[in-house]
């Protein structure tokens, strides 16, 4: 996704290159959330 909103970029779409980068960032905080709660182990996870 990182190379697609470069592209989208470079060829003055920005609408869409605004659209990976945002799921960019949204994937990037998830897996933050989900590496710390095994990191954690509060047992959330079985």
């Amino acid at each position: 996704m990182h190379q697609d909103a470069g592209i989208a970029n470079d060829t003055g779409d920005i609408g869409t290159a605004d659209l990976y980068t945002r799921l960019v960032q949204v994937h990037q905080k998830q897996r933050w959330f989900l590496k710390e709660i095994l990191r954690k182990g509060d047992n959330l996870v079985s």
